[in-house]
């Protein structure tokens, strides 16, 4: 039986008052009818059956304990329809605490076995992939439902017996799962769901107000304790909101989202006789469904009504790791083990510090454009030696062999619609073996295979090799065409279509841009933010970084300095190079990778001088799909590790301004 337990602290954090706010309103959810103290969204309970397992929580955990887990199809349909049923019946508080506990583990289990299904995989999803992201965000929600339903019947005196402890607990694992309700959907790239942020700010406020937000709660994770309080979930929470989950791959979406909780703790909430900053803080107000938003953007006045967060001794200290951390790759969200790279953390330190600012004035024009997809695809095209090579089949999915098992159709009270709406009336979701990389205790952890019947990989954070280079960057010289909504100087927003676009695109990927008239003629670009409007239809934002291009190979010079195996000819691209130069262009390389230091001297095969050395100077953009740096003629017999005749330091213009 699970034990739900605050641990010891301080007498005077333990305490809570007797008697409610009163400023807390007493309203009625227009919705469901349900009387509510804090504007918690609750479905209507009714008597349960006089035989349910859900009533005793010695039944429950046996019938927990009997699910097929090996079929993860099977054991959604039941676990999904359990808890609906579960948040749907009248059940004491202290039970469906103790019942709900239960479910944790297994819905835990059950969503990290789902992630496959929808992670790194490219977007648009197919509908098999989009609803499992769905079924997954709404089992966190039904979670979050069944701890709103005890925090909601406490406040509103239909409890028995009110209890303070569990109030608390109640109130902590509300934040949790609304949390990861919100990370799911923010790894679909949808809008967030209606009413979390409300809700979120009600949960906070309310603690606040009683003084039960820095109390310490444990809670059991897989294979781990964690302790933490309601105001660090909430500072989490606004922190993964404030990246702007839409500019982040799927995989920093969720590294990010693991690290806040620990970085919570480096951010303190502003008072209001302290100064307030303009950069590097947030504010959020706590009656309002929004969440944080920069003080850059809407100077808060401080009051107990609006929460200011400060987060500038975080910056700081990730200014402090980023010389330490790897140039990019992934991360590995294990806990005890995280790994960010310097991509990431550029990027979180910039969305952090300050938000993004718009250079150039969008106009709204629709027309067509030719797009490529991925580094490679981009290169061939652009290579006078290319040969058009057949597209690479797509993989058969496991699933589509397997009979669907149907998810029962959602009630009127609990329809699914911030996610973009299941049209359908039935969830379907095919059973799965087992996911052999997860570290949870009711795995074989002996086991050697992936699912595929592939080797496992040496790191279990590795992405899958075929997701990438097979559905992401295979090489296919047909390219799409696309509609735009809007350019500017910068770029445009474009439209991707599912059904006219079966290619697989992600955040940070580069993308040529050209026309029908001339379609060697490509820019290069790159997507720097994505919106899913529905299964079938994505919002891309694409940045042109350079409209003079040419494809070509680099070979190393002094290869024999590198441990590892330097290939003779890389391929890459030359940015802005003219000969002679033109005003005050600078050129740079683009390859496909991070693997080149700045100081590095190539010779690149297309420069006017024949074997002309050039030596990389400074590293001007990166994402885990390509690396962009500058480069310089180098004298011939100069020592490549010399120093750049122009040091660049990225965060030149930030340091003034913190």
């Amino acid at each position: 039986m699970p034990r739900l337990e605050i641990p010891a602290g301080d007498s005077s954090d333990r305490k809570m008052r007797n008697t409610m706010d009163n400023e807390t309103p007493t309203r009625t959810d227009k919705r469901t009818g349900t009387a509510s103290t804090l504007g918690l969204v609750v479905p209507e309970q009714s008597p349960p059956p006089q035989d349910s397992m859900l009533l005793e929580p010695k039944d429950t955990a046996e019938w927990i304990a009997s699910l097929p887990l090996a079929n993860i199809g099977e054991t959604s349909r039941q676990v999904y329809t359990a808890l609906l049923d579960f948040n749907r019946y009248e059940i004491p508080d202290m039970v469906r605490a103790k019942v709900v506990e239960l479910f944790r583990p297994t819905v835990d289990y059950v969503c990290h076995n789902l992630r496959r299904h929808y992670m790194d995989v490219g977007f648009p999803l197919s509908k098999k992939a989009w609803k499992t992201v769905v079924l997954a965000r709404e089992l966190h929600n039904e979670l979050a439902t069944s701890y709103k339903i005890i925090v909601e019947r406490m406040l509103s005196g239909t409890t028995e017996r009110f209890d303070r402890k569990l109030l608390v607990i109640a109130l902590h694992r509300t934040l949790h799962y609304l949390g990861r309700a919100y990370l799911q959907a923010s790894l679909a790239y949808t809008r967030t769901p209606a009413q979390l942020w409300k809700q979120v700010n009600a949960v906070y406020a309310f603690s606040r107000q009683n003084h039960i937000h820095r109390i310490p709660v444990k809670m059991k994770m897989e294979n781990f304790k964690e302790v933490s309080t309601i105001e660090e979930r909430y500072k989490a929470l606004l922190l993964f909101a404030a990246t702007a989950p839409s500019r982040l791959r799927q995989s920093h979406l969720e590294l990010t989202f693991h690290k806040t909780l620990e970085w919570s703790g480096q951010t303190h909430f502003l008072g209001l006789d302290d100064n307030i900053p303009t950069n590097g803080a947030l504010n959020v107000s706590l009656t309002s469904d929004e969440g944080p938003i920069h003080n850059a953007l809407r100077m808060p006045i401080a009051s107990r009504h609006v929460a200011i967060l400060d987060i500038r001794p975080l910056i700081q200290r990730l200014q402090a790791e980023y010389e330490e951390a790897p140039l990019d790759g992934s991360g590995d969200i294990r806990p005890g083990k995280p790994l960010i790279s310097r991509a990431l953390l550029r990027q979180l330190i910039h969305s952090w510090h300050a938000p993004a600012e718009r250079q150039f004035v969008r106009t709204r024009l629709h027309f067509s454009l030719h797009v490529l997809t991925g580094f490679r695809s981009i290169h061939a095209a652009l290579s006078s030696s290319c040969h058009p090579c057949p597209p690479s089949e797509e993989l058969p999915s496991t699933l589509d062999s397997s009979p669907n098992i149907n998810i029962p159709a959602l009630t009127t009270a609990h329809q699914i619609n911030p996610l973009g709406g299941i049209d359908e009336s039935q969830l379907s979701l095919a059973p799965t073996s087992l996911d052999l990389q997860s570290g949870n205790s009711l795995i074989n952890e002996n086991s050697s295979l992936l699912l595929d019947g592939s080797p496992l990989p040496d790191n279990p954070g590795t992405p899958i090799d075929w997701q990438e280079s097979r559905m992401i960057d295979s090489v296919d010289l047909r390219g799409v065409e696309v509609t735009t909504l809007n350019e500017s100087a910068g770029g445009y927003c474009i439209q991707w279509l599912a059904k006219d676009h079966p290619r697989k695109v992600k955040v940070g990927q580069l993308l040529g841009v050209g026309n029908k008239d001339n379609p060697l003629d490509y820019s290069l670009a790159v997507i720097r933010w994505m919106r899913s409007i529905s299964q079938e239809r994505l919002e891309l934002g694409m940045e042109v970084i350079s409209t003079h291009v040419r494809a070509t190979h680099a070979r190393p010079l002094n290869p024999g300095k590198s441990s590892r195996k330097v290939p003779k000819k890389i391929p890459c691209f030359i940015l802005d190079f003219h000969h002679p130069p033109r005003g005050n262009e600078k050129p740079s390389l683009v390859f496909n990778s991070t693997s080149y230091p700045v100081g590095s001297q190539f010779i690149l095969e297309d420069l006017p001088s024949d074997r002309q050395p050039i030596r990389l100077t400074r590293l001007i953009d990166f994402s885990s799909a390509f690396a962009r740096l500058g480069f310089e003629l180098a004298a011939n017999g100069e020592d490549s590790e010399g120093g750049s005749s122009e040091p660049y330091n990225e965060f030149d213009s930030l340091w003034n301004s913190l």
